[in-house]
């Protein structure tokens, strides 16, 4: 019998990757992998060498419906900008071709010392957004 409360921890988890990747237009394996490495491991679902493997390829073929759907919402209201978006898309197929040939070569210590490090590269780039966003606006902390 599958574990009631593990699917209702996916369910929340997927309802606000998706929320999170639709609104911002970030990829839900962000919110996704490392909760996922976290759920997974703590009920020791996967063997431990295999957990962020496992989390990441679950995570990506979980992420496919959240991207057709926010995409979809933002063709339909006109905001794709396809003059730019077309151009990136063979780069983008070879580097997710090139990227699922090479995921069963890395160890799996590598894989997470890797989805660490971009997490914490994307965290500093987001707070170096928002920042240059509120001194853009001219936004002041004290008057």
């Amino acid at each position: 019998m599958p574990d009631l409360f593990f699917i209702a921890e996916c369910v929340l988890l997927g309802a606000f990757a998706g929320f999170v990747g639709g609104m911002l237009g970030i990829g839900g394996g962000v919110v996704i992998v490392p909760v996922l490495v976290l759920l997974l491991d703590t009920r020791e679902l996967v063997a431990h060498a295999d957990v962020t493997r496992v989390a990441g390829a679950t995570s990506l073929a979980t992420i496919v419906f959240s991207s057709f759907a926010a995409a979809r919402a933002q063709v339909q209201r006109g905001a794709v900008r396809w003059d730019l978006a077309t151009p990136w898309a063979p780069a983008l197929l070879a580097g997710s071709l090139a990227a699922g040939v090479l995921a069963g070569a890395v160890p799996s210590g590598a894989a997470r010392l890797f989805i660490g490090a971009f997490l914490l590269l994307g965290i500093n780039l987001l707070l170096g957004i928002a920042c240059y966003l509120v001194l853009r606006s001219g936004w002041k902390l004290r008057n």
